[in-house]
């Protein structure tokens, strides 16, 4: 019998946590300036840099921006950011790598076929745009990435899918 243990969140983790549900109950509405660092740690009792790792994943998610002579801030963005689920589970939750890439494999098969049965001719045209640039990227692997992604995301966009289509762009 396989048992799988939970993954116990980080301080850092919980901290980001405990912000997110500040700005989802509307505590913290856009614009507002978060509190300091050493008053952050002191409400959560945890360490300052336990505080600014949470606030430094919480930016690249975009719910928080840092403005010159502000400090840091709810984004204007965050309702937005808040809205797409999967990209906090996964930025919260970092399940295994492999697990990630079956579940994208799994979507991408589903888009594929549904690009196939629901992509225009405008669609058809970005995919093929894509292949060619696979087919001529040079040997940068930066080159490489970013053909393969423009690739895949034509052909998610193709699928008419949007919500399906994040987990793939």
């Amino acid at each position: 019998m396989n048992t799988v243990i939970p993954r116990r969140r980080s301080v850092s983790e919980n901290v980001t946590e405990a912000i997110l549900q500040m700005v989802r109950s509307g505590e913290l509405q856009p614009g507002t300036r978060l509190a300091s660092e050493r008053d952050l740690a002191l409400l959560h009792g945890v360490s300052r840099p336990s505080v600014r790792h949470a606030i430094a994943a919480l930016t690249r998610m975009g719910v928080l921006e840092t403005r010159q002579g502000a400090g840091t801030v709810v984004a204007a963005s965050s309702e937005n950011v808040l809205k797409a689920p999967l990209e906090m589970l996964l930025l919260m939750d970092r399940p295994p790598l492999e697990e990630l890439y079956e579940v994208r494999e799994l979507v991408e098969v589903h888009l594929a076929g549904r690009a196939a049965e629901h992509r225009t001719d405008a669609d058809l045209d970005a995919i093929r745009a894509a292949l060619t640039a696979m087919r001529a990227a040079a040997e940068s692997t930066a080159e490489q990435i970013d053909a393969n992604v423009a690739f895949h995301e034509a052909v998610a966009r193709a699928a008419h899918l949007p919500l399906l289509e994040r987990f793939v762009v």
